[in-house]
């Protein structure tokens, strides 16, 4: 007998109820414990949507698998949920789990199986009598490795229900081969993560009727290290959410929206001024949200509550207003955090982080090594675990970015990042004492150890010589920012300051800095600890 998910009873055979058992349902992509997950905003991400349906409706594809990745934040789950939703409704869906990390039967692989498995076998019938067969002849399938699972739930079933009698091949070719596994990210550990990929791309390599994968995800390392193996990579195409897609004229659209909602529905709705917010206004929410729909959602969340002022709750959001018990971004603080907690040598990234805030430019990974000590590629592996947020590029000549605006907003909070919290002044006071000991005051000329990685006489680099005058400048800038310190105190001898000054003096176009130099850094009390010269 075959049962369709409408026909699901308590009276199911023995197999399939102890599979129904040990489901998740909650990954499910329709289930009522994800009912308010965002989707994406009418007229937004047309783009990407459209891409990921003509890639899977695709009759002559090769890969089985697509990979949707971006960094966190991106509306990678939105996107996600809104094609299952396109491919319920058209009848092509074959399965979905949703990882979702502190969610339980969600932020594990436990039943990530066994809950494809029973999705498809309600959406293929003709699979449900092997399937029920395995579980029979195995009750503790479900207590078994995922490779052993996929085996007898989902690759045997298949290809023996493709060769039965009576079952022609083409009958499973019709029906909805489409799987989206969202979040593999959250899944609890990283091993979790690639085991899954390993038993995906096993799993495809042996079934006689092919299934197709959407997997979405940040690009974490191992992730990535999967998807860019040949095997798994010559199966895979890659959709990465860039600025390709126009994520801020998304954004742009999905506010102006939501602001209408708004004015159109919010208690106070008369109070609200027509032209508000201003198009500045929500520019720079666009601005701050750097392509990233989760900094523009959570304002909406925070302005729109029917609880409080729209107006006032905006210019809380643009710091014009202080927070009274309601913070705006706390899930936005509580991703940030809970990057952060997973990195291995914290302080030593932290490090790194002081760097991205306070240089402007020259933030290469071979520069930053330079500037504080590190061996060749120590950048690389320090910032390894931080690709969701921060743009590490493969290369030691491309300048590493954060690449969300608001993250820099969260580190220089103190209320925001707590243990993760970095005092500015204190890392302008650091930078400086880094400066000052990659300068080299040599018959009168300073030399900066720059990224170019070319020796004279073997101990002395070569120097851009164009760069001279705004490296110099960069320094009287970062002494001007930093608070006083015992390391920076120390670097800033009698010497090095007369020196200093009388580069400055005999530059021309510097010289007229000098009196505001001074009077900059005795106000910031530099000076203040230097003994009289």
């Amino acid at each position: 007998m075959l049962y369709s998910s409408q026909a699901m009873t308590d009276d199911l055979p023995t197999g399939l109820s102890l599979l129904k058992a040990n489901t998740s349902s909650g990954a499910f992509h329709n289930s009522a414990e994800r009912f308010d997950q965002p989707k994406c905003h009418p007229h937004t991400r047309v783009a990407v949507i459209n891409e990921i349906m003509a890639l899977a409706s695709d009759e002559e594809k090769s890969a089985f698998f697509t990979w949707l990745y971006g960094p966190a934040g991106a509306g990678k789950t939105a996107i996600a949920d809104s094609i299952a939703e396109l491919f319920h409704e058209e009848g092509r869906l074959a399965a979905a789990f949703f990882f979702s990390r502190g969610a339980n039967g969600r932020k594990d692989a436990t039943h990530f199986i066994s809950s494809l498995a029973y999705q498809l076998s309600m959406a293929i019938p003709e699979i449900q009598e092997w399937v029920s067969a395995a579980v029979d002849s195995d009750p503790l399938i479900f207590s078994r490795s995922l490779s052993a699972q996929m085996q007898a739930l989902i690759v045997k079933p298949f290809n023996e229900a493709a060769k039965a009698e009576g079952s022609a091949q083409s009958t499973l070719l019709s029906k909805p081969r489409f799987i989206i596994i969202d979040g593999l990210d959250e899944c609890d550990n990283p091993k979790s993560q690639t085991d899954i990929l390993q038993v995906l791309l096993r799993a495809v390599q042996q079934l006689s009727v092919p299934l197709f994968f959407l997997v979405a995800s940040r690009p974490e390392y191992h992730i990535r290290d999967m998807f860019n193996r040949d095997q798994l990579n010559s199966l895979t195409n890659r959709i990465v959410l860039d600025d390709k897609y126009d994520p801020d004229g998304d954004i742009e659209r999905y506010l102006r929206s939501a602001f209408d909602d708004i004015k159109r529905w919010h208690p106070l709705s008369r109070h609200l001024p027509e032209a508000w917010p201003s198009d500045e206004e929500i520019l720079r929410i666009v601005q701050k949200s750097s392509g990233h729909f989760i900094y523009a959602a959570t304002v909406i969340r925070f302005v729109q509550s029917y609880r409080h002022r729209p107006l006032e709750r905006l210019k809380i959001i643009f710091g014009l207003s202080p927070p009274n018990r309601d913070l705006p971004f706390v899930e936005l603080d509580a991703l940030f955090t809970h990057i952060l907690s997973s990195v291995a040598d914290i302080d030593r990234v932290l490090e790194v982080l002081s760097l991205l805030l306070t240089v402007l430019g020259m933030t290469t990974s071979s520069h930053m090594e330079e500037l504080l000590s590190c061996e060749q590629g120590e950048i690389q592996m320090l910032l390894i675990d931080l690709h969701s947020i921060i743009r590490v590029p493969e290369s030691d000549a491309d300048e590493i970015r954060i690449l969300h605006a608001s993250f820099r907003d969260y580190l220089i909070d103190r209320s925001r990042s707590g243990p993760f919290f970095i005092d500015l002044s204190e890392a302008y006071a650091k930078l400086a004492v880094r400066y000052i000991n990659h300068i080299n005051v040599g018959n009168g000329i300073f030399f900066f150890i720059l990224p170019h990685r070319q020796s004279i006489n073997g101990n002395i680099w070569n120097i851009d010589m164009v760069s001279r005058l705004s490296i110099r400048r960069r320094l009287i800038n970062v002494l001007i920012l930093s608070k006083k310190s015992k390391d920076l105190t120390g670097a800033l001898t009698k010497d090095f300051l007369l020196s200093h000054l009388q580069w400055m003096q005999g530059n021309r176009t510097t010289r007229k800095e000098i009196p505001a130099l001074m009077h900059s850094l005795w106000q910031s009390e530099v000076l203040m600890t230097i003994t009289l010269w």
